[in-house]
């Protein structure tokens, strides 16, 4: 944000990253939400395993899918809907890792908002719109699975070996 002098303006940021153009950033806003949702219910059935988990997977999803694809970006929109992204994230952290999305704010907390991550409201949990779930359900298409996950195809590959032989007596 430096490089490219974006300030974050109370006024024009969070419509810039809401109405963004560019589909990477309608996708991570739209996994955001998602993200959101899934922590909300989770933590209300106190299932605190599958929240960390969601946060585990989001994580991955920002910074090797958004940030990766995103290298060379320096317009306003990208900024404004990392800059929001990050906050949202580190509210949903905060639970948590306390002291970790306390730093993380810190650094990051624009004029206008909490003193505190801790005093900040928590995440609004909204249903996707009709724009975001086709988002998100494109995504869960173009994610290669890891190895050994099932459903890939991979071809037998013959490797020479030699017959298995009883082995001679010893002594």
């Amino acid at each position: 944000a430096a490089t490219a002098k974006w300030q974050f303006d109370p006024q024009n940021s969070p419509v810039q990253a809401k109405q963004s153009p560019n589909v990477l950033d309608r996708w991570i806003t739209a996994r955001l939400q998602q993200l959101i949702n899934a922590t909300t219910d989770n933590l209300l059935g106190y299932d605190v395993f599958r929240a960390a988990r969601g946060i585990e997977g989001f994580v991955d999803d920002l910074s090797t899918w958004y940030l990766r694809r995103s290298r060379g970006r320096y317009d306003p929109n990208f900024f404004a809907t990392l800059f929001r992204t990050l906050i949202y994230f580190i509210k949903i952290l905060a639970p948590f890792m306390p002291f970790l999305a306390e730093a993380m704010y810190a650094n990051l907390r624009a004029p206008g908002h909490a003193e505190s991550v801790h005093l900040a409201d928590w995440p609004a949990k909204k249903p996707l719109t009709e724009d975001e779930v086709p988002e998100v359900a494109r995504e869960a298409r173009q994610r290669p699975r890891p190895p050994g996950a099932g459903g890939e195809h991979q071809p037998v590959v013959g490797v020479a070996r030699p017959e298995r032989q009883p082995r001679p007596r010893l002594l």
